[in-house]
């Protein structure tokens, strides 16, 4: 194991995690971004010294948007490209972070991995939430 630590930083986006029609196939593809982020964020630590971190920009200002789409967009907080670099480098700089999902909107960054475990007994029920955890912690080496 030992070896120097690595860091994989895969990028997503808002569509994860919201609605995007008509956006079908992006919003599927960025998705399994973030199920391969949360499939492999329990055990690249432990195999690799690895780990892995997932950032998900929403809009953000590139010369591929379509001007009628920025003129819908208006004020909305929007990114712009070297708001996302700075969001790709936050787990160079806070090596201890693994599997998050960090959302950037406007350049703010929230972790929205941190919020769902911390409320699943609320969205998923507390009983449920108790088997899946102890379910997890039995099936996971």
């Amino acid at each position: 194991m030992g070896g120097k630590p690595c860091q994989l930083v895969l990028t997503g986006s808002a569509a994860c995690f919201l609605d995007t029609a008509p956006l079908y196939v992006y919003s599927a593809s960025k998705t399994g971004v973030m199920g391969l982020m949360r499939s492999l964020r329990t055990q690249l630590p432990k195999n690799s010294n690895t780990t892995i971190n997932m950032v998900a920009p929403w809009m953000t200002k590139t010369p591929m948007l379509l001007p009628q789409f920025l003129r819908v967009w208006g004020e909305l907080p929007a990114n712009e490209p070297i708001g996302i670099a700075r969001a790709l480098l936050l787990p160079a700089v806070r090596t201890e972070l693994n599997g998050k999902s960090f959302f950037v909107a406007g350049h703010d960054i929230v972790d929205l991995e941190e919020g769902l475990e911390r409320t699943k007994p609320e969205w998923m029920g507390k009983e449920l939430s108790d088997h899946v955890d102890e379910a997890q912690r039995r099936i996971l080496p």
